[in-house]
């Protein structure tokens, strides 16, 4: 059992693509096409970049033995040396092809006359794309092939990816190859671009959100397969090889995001699983990080294992809550599976063949193109499924709808017909108690004839009564020697105060002091009126001796009323103790009454009350 453990072991070392030996070349017999990799080359290693092929071509073979077992990535300049060794067939020009697209730079030299070697052509992603010779997505060169040992030397330089995988055919070969494939590609973006254009419709028609996220997913997917063929360089960006670096390293993160971000809202995971989908981001905002910081810091150890990682659970959590949504009845989440779990398949075995898990052939290398057709195709699909069950629904709801309202209308024809009785039923009863009201209306016009007559003896007696109250209040207050608590207790607050001030200044009715108006509306502070001709608004202290008073109202009330009824034996200091005024505050207000008693004494006023000294004249 341990003997053939180390059996497999070893023919699997043998036959990892990082461990290979120069050996003696190639050798044609007939005219097929001939695939090898690169156990058929000589491999030098170049770490500078340095060498000429002047010093090349000097080497022994021997030289040429570089071992992969060690290789740790660092190196990413080689010499190769290729033997071919032409035996039956007649000489010509072959092609060869390099299938490694990513290639930064490649070129080949070839022995002319002389015995000295020159360089056939030079293509790679680093120079424009219609440089080349060839106007194909890999590095093809033309080859003179002569009978007997044909040797070449190629100056390799590849910083992404170390691919040997080359393909030596004649030109009719490699055309119809090519014929076959881009017929295929060509279908492939031709079914994704109807499903952008397709859909681009449906969103400028709709505004769905749904049909813009599956246009980002399509665009994305597009983007990315044009990275994984090159034919985005051919094409789109022949000039701009800085965007094929870009591109390797971004295309795949964007079109990542787009998925998440389509599959999420598709299958209404924030709505349902609000944990499973801020998970779903979390990982994927750090998946996008990791790819990120790889591929700035290029020899990050792990990182493409861990960035596997992190994309692998991020479909496996985006499954389980399709799964989740399936089991919850979703029915256009099956067309959405079939369409995910390949996209699913094509990831996985990429990364098995892209890692040498598997043996790779032309739709193993391009299973990722068939997933995203697949995957949108279905994808497109189950879009339509979900927006049908979404409008027959709201069939069945308007359904529902017109059937209440049709049960609405009916009841209201009946309530219309009971209405239309009980309304005759009320009209003959209306009559009945019109001729009833009537009659008591002329009982009541007879009462209200009385009551008025009642009413005007009423309000000439309370306005006797008001006068007599108004004389036993000014009597009151105007008797002597009232103290400072008697006083408050006939004005209690400000409010009676500034009722008085009305009562006294707009007794014989308002006058604007403006305009003269005698007609006014209420003002915006308490008791104030407002000149309905001039707008001018007048205060209740306005024109009093109360007008921008500092200190509260009812101990004016008392100042003036004592300061008047006690011009002889007036103590200014007892009054302030008395009222809590300071000795100042009492003498500038008892100068002001003075000074109105002196106007109105040259006015030749008599005034018979402290009341009299009020309003300013």
């Amino acid at each position: 059992m341990v003997s053939s453990r180390w059996f497999l072991f070893f023919l699997f070392i043998l036959s990892h693509p990082l461990i290979y030996y120069g050996n003696s070349g190639l050798t044609l017999t007939d005219n097929s096409s001939l695939e090898f990799g690169a156990e058929s080359y000589a491999i030098l290693p170049d770490p500078k970049g340095d060498l000429s092929i002047d010093y090349i071509q000097t080497l022994p073979l021997d030289s040429f033995n570089f071992e992969f077992e060690n290789y740790s990535g660092q190196c990413n300049n080689f010499w190769l040396r290729l033997e071919i060794n032409n035996q039956n067939i007649e000489k010509g020009k072959w092609l060869y092809a390099l299938y490694n697209h990513l290639a930064n730079r490649v070129e080949v030299y070839t022995i002319y006359s002389g015995g000295k070697y020159s360089a056939l052509d030079t293509v790679g992603i680093d120079l424009p794309y219609y440089q080349r010779n060839f106007h194909t997505r890999i590095p093809v060169f033309e080859l003179p092939i002569h009978s007997g040992k044909n040797v070449f030397f190629i100056k390799y330089y590849s910083q992404n990816y170390f691919g040997l995988n080359t393909v030596l055919q004649l030109p009719i070969d490699y055309i119809n190859y090519y014929n076959k494939y881009y017929f295929v590609i060509g279908g492939f973006y031709f079914i994704l671009l109807m499903l952008f254009f397709y859909n681009t419709l449906f969103y400028v028609s709709t505004h769905d959100k749904t049909y813009l996220y599956y246009i980002l997913f399509v665009l994305t997917a597009i983007f990315d397969c044009l990275k994984v063929d090159h034919l985005g360089f051919a094409i789109l960006w022949p000039n701009s090889s800085f965007m094929n670096v870009f591109m390797d390293e971004y295309a795949r993160s964007f079109f990542v995001l787009a998925m998440v971000n389509y599959t999420t809202f598709f299958l209404e995971l924030k709505r349902y699983y609000l944990g499973i989908y801020k998970f779903i981001w979390f990982f994927c905002f750090v998946y996008l990080f990791q790819e990120y910081f790889s591929n700035l810091v290029y020899d990050f150890p792990f990182g493409l294992e861990v960035t596997t990682i992190l994309l692998f659970f991020l479909l496996g959590l985006i499954l389980y809550g399709a799964i989740l949504r399936l089991k919850n009845g979703a029915k256009s989440v099956r067309l959405f599976m079939i369409g995910y779990l390949s996209i699913c398949a094509g990831f996985v075995l990429s990364y098995l063949f892209f890692n040498n898990l598997i043996d790779g052939n032309f739709f193993i290398y391009y299973i990722m193109f068939f997933g995203i057709s697949i995957d949108a195709i279905m994808f497109s699909f189950a879009l339509g499924s979900r927006l049908k069950q979404e409008r027959l629904e709201k069939q069945q709801a308007l359904e529902a709808e017109n059937l209440a309202k049709a049960e609405v209308i009916i009841h209201m024809e009946e309530n219309e017909k009971l209405l239309s009785k009980v309304n005759i039923e009320l009209e003959e009863k209306v009559r009945e108690r019109t001729l009833y009201i009537q009659e008591a209306n002329e009982k009541l016009q007879n009462q209200a004839v009385l009551i008025s007559e009642l009413n005007k003896n009423l309000d000439k007696e309370n306005w006797q009564l008001n006068n007599e109250i108004k004389n036993i209040n000014a009597n009151r207050i105007l008797a002597k020697n009232q103290t400072y608590n008697q006083v408050l207790q006939t004005f209690s607050d400000k409010v009676a105060c500034y009722r008085l001030i009305a009562e006294l200044k707009w007794s014989e009715g308002f006058s604007c002091k403006k305009c003269g108006n005698k007609k006014s509306s209420k003002g915006t502070d308490f008791l104030s009126k407002r000149c309905t001709k001039c707008g001018t608004l007048e205060s209740v202290t306005s024109n009093t001796i109360f007008h921008k008073l500092k200190f509260p109202i009812q101990k004016a009330f008392y100042l003036t009323y004592v300061i008047f009824n006690h011009k002889t034996d007036l103590n200014l200091s007892e009054i302030a103790r008395e009222t809590d005024l300071n000795y100042q505050t009492c003498s500038l207000f008892k100068s002001k009454i003075d000074k109105g008693l002196m106007l109105r004494k040259k006015a030749k006023i008599r005034v018979l009350s402290w009341e009299d000294i009020i309003i300013d004249n």
